[in-house]
């Protein structure tokens, strides 16, 4: 029983050290480490622009589509897939825009209503805008340093 009790001690600092090591912008193993997103202020606006690095982009498993139009009851509608959506603490809709790669752009959306794994837009970005369909919240997590 007290060799696991000293194990426990050595995973916790060896875990420790790696939090640190990362945190710090080097490795577990001393060496220099490139920065996994940077997030710049967009002025005038409370959006920043998410950077991610390609290694970033993979781990995560950012996933991108369009927004299209369908024809639905009769009209045009603005759609994207529901797993494009996410909520922020104030029940506010948003997804996030691709503009060009590894690059990621908070938008809001204004939802008219969800049928199935679709959200039907009454506002939002244009069709043809690529968005970000999973891993949104991850970005979201990044963009307000949530875990940092």
């Amino acid at each position: 029983m007290r060799n696991a009790g000293r194990w426990t001690v050595v995973v916790v600092i060896i875990a420790a050290l790696g939090i640190w090591a990362l945190q710090s912008g080097g490795s577990a193993a001393g060496t220099p480490k490139e920065k996994p997103a940077t997030v710049e202020h967009i002025e005038g606006s409370e959006i920043s622009k998410v950077t991610l690095t390609e290694r970033a982009s993979q781990r995560l498993d950012i996933q991108t589509a369009d927004v299209t139009e369908q024809q639905i009851d009769g009209g045009t509608k603005t759609v994207v897939a529901y797993g494009a959506v996410f909520y922020d603490s104030m029940g506010n809709a948003w997804t996030y825009t691709n503009p060009e790669p590894l690059v990621f752009v908070r938008a809001p959306l204004t939802i008219e209503r969800i049928e199935g794994d679709m959200a039907i837009l009454a506002d939002g970005p244009a069709a043809g805008t690529k968005i970000v369909s999973v891993g949104a919240a991850l970005l979201y997590g990044t963009e307000f340093g949530v875990g940092h």
